[in-house]
């Protein structure tokens, strides 16, 4: 199944999800949210994302469902627009997951 209605965070452009890298699901200033679909009944994965992401220092809470597998980001407010906070978390999550130190 292909979802084509997810927000591409790079381009702002509607796009086919990438079911390897997190999509955006909803912004507002100082909370993010994404789909993450690797980490669908995986909470080891997801305990691992959660702490690589609170060592940052713009991040204050991560909260994440590994059941449907979206993680929910509180950030500080950086005077930045949406837009670029939520390209900066999501190359944050990708850096995470590629991270083999956790």
């Amino acid at each position: 199944m292909t979802v084509s209605n997810s927000l591409s965070v790079i381009d702002g452009q509607k796009a086919e999800v990438n079911r390897s890298l997190p999509y955006l699901i909803h912004h507002v200033r100082g909370r993010v949210r994404f789909r993450l679909y690797s980490l669908k009944d995986n909470p080891k994965y997801a305990a691992n994302i959660k702490q690589f992401l609170l060592v940052q220092p713009i991040i204050n809470r991560v909260r994440i469902n590994y059941v449907v597998a979206s993680i929910t980001i509180y950030y500080g407010y950086t005077g930045d627009s949406l837009k670029k906070v939520a390209s900066v978390i999501a190359n944050l999550i990708q850096q995470a997951a590629t991270t083999k130190s956790l």
